[in-house]
């Protein structure tokens, strides 16, 4: 009943969906959003807006093969090899390829000074896009995590956090941290 309501509201809030100006708005005037179960909302509007094969994940998937070669070109950092090898598996299933392409992104963009005297390696800048962890290990993990965001006086953001050891072993539930702590079942979703 409740998602069927979200659904006939889905006319107001489109207005809002069109831009990235209008983010903070959208999130202030239809706080579900925020919510637990706010990915619902999200999942909903992404079926609404009814994009098409040149939009959305559609398109990443059609541009992935030019990313993939980039990073295999241009990535620095050893893990580049079983990054690669994961994006160009025809087995390899949507959830490691993001997974693998988002730590592979990592490879090649320069490297940013965070703080006075700190400037973040390939391996932290990977740890930092996607916490792997044990279920039992998940609040500690976003817990420290935050705590150095702290001390480096850094921005507290949104985290996506993967159970599992890495991206050879995923166990296919994610987690999103930051406003609303959520279980995830697609990473796709999660990033979104």
């Amino acid at each position: 009943m409740k998602n069927q309501k979200l659904k006939m509201l889905f006319i107001h809030r489109k207005q809002y969906l069109k831009s990235a100006s209008l983010v903070e708005r959208l999130l202030t005037t239809y706080s579900h959003y925020k919510s637990a179960h706010g990915y619902q909302l999200i999942d909903i509007d992404y079926r609404l807006l009814e994009v098409g094969a040149t939009d959305g994940i559609d398109k990443l998937d059609s541009i992935t093969p030019a990313i993939v070669t980039y990073i295999a070109r241009k990535g620095t950092d050893p893990s580049v090899v079983k990054l690669v090898k994961h994006l160009t598996n025809s087995s390899t299933n949507k959830d490691v390829k993001l997974c693998a392409l988002l730590l592979g992104l990592s490879t090649v963009l320069p490297p940013l000074i965070v703080g006075r005297r700190f400037k973040p390696t390939i391996y932290m800048a990977q740890h930092d896009t996607i916490l792997f962890v044990e279920y039992i290990e998940i609040t500690a993990k976003v817990q420290e995590t935050y705590a150095s965001y702290a001390e480096r006086k850094i921005a507290v953001v949104p985290k996506l956090v993967v159970l599992g050891t890495g991206i050879d072993n995923i166990e296919g539930r994610f987690f999103s941290h930051g406003r609303a702590d959520k279980t995830i079942s697609c990473f796709w979703t999660a990033v979104l």
